[in-house]
């Protein structure tokens, strides 16, 4: 379990080293004035934390209690709020002031290996095992819906736009990148790798 950290992309400081787990994911952002925080996760339903004011200062970690021994892949954190999602194993964990409680907001039927998320306003994108993507909205509860992009490869991220649309791009095996819009795309939703993963230059066609 290694955190490394720069400020200038070519020298990196190691800020955690003797931590068990693996470690797959990380958000890291402002949550103060002057106040960074980090949240990392990884296997055995792992989230450390921290925070720290200045670059210099030595981040004093702490465990967070997941409520899970799956293994987490991705964080994400609602921009200026206490608010952040995590993707896993079979598991989706949500929390409104910043980790000190997590609970499982997937349904009984998501059992799935969730390897990324990300977040929109209302709600978050999921992606994972077997090309699944899940678009979750929360009311008085959460909503779970597929979305249907016809692949069974498996998909390792995805990122998404808010504005002026909702556009949300995944990518997975075998050089897989599929497109969702809110409104119609000019292009099909399916982009599709035509030459080898050995190729210098590989070319992708719409299909």
């Amino acid at each position: 379990g290694i955190v490394l950290r720069t400020t200038n992309g070519s020298t990196w400081t190691m800020l955690q080293s003797d931590l068990a787990a693996v470690l797959y994911g990380v958000e890291f952002s402002t949550c103060g004035v002057s106040t960074r925080c980090i949240w990392t996760v990884g296997t055995n339903g792992t989230i450390v934390y921290t925070s720290y004011a200045n670059s210099g200062d030595t981040p004093n970690w702490t465990t967070q209690t997941s409520g899970t021994t799956a293994t987490l892949y991705d964080v994400k954190r609602f921009p200026g709020t206490n608010n952040l999602r995590i993707a896993g194993n079979g598991v989706i964990l949500y929390t409104i002031d910043s980790g000190s409680t997590w609970s499982a907001i997937q349904d009984g039927a998501m059992t799935q290996d969730f390897k990324a998320l990300d977040i929109f306003n209302g709600g978050i994108y999921t992606v994972g095992s077997s090309g699944i993507i899940y678009r979750g909205t929360q009311s008085s509860g959460w909503t779970w819906a597929t979305e249907n992009f016809n692949t069974s490869q498996g998909l390792n991220s995805v990122a998404l736009q808010s504005s002026p649309v909702l556009t949300v791009w995944a990518v997975g095996g075998a050089g897989t990148i599929v497109r969702y819009d809110e409104t119609a795309p000019t292009s099909p939703t399916n982009l599709t790798k035509t030459t080898a993963d050995t190729a210098n230059t590989p070319t992708f066609t719409w299909s």
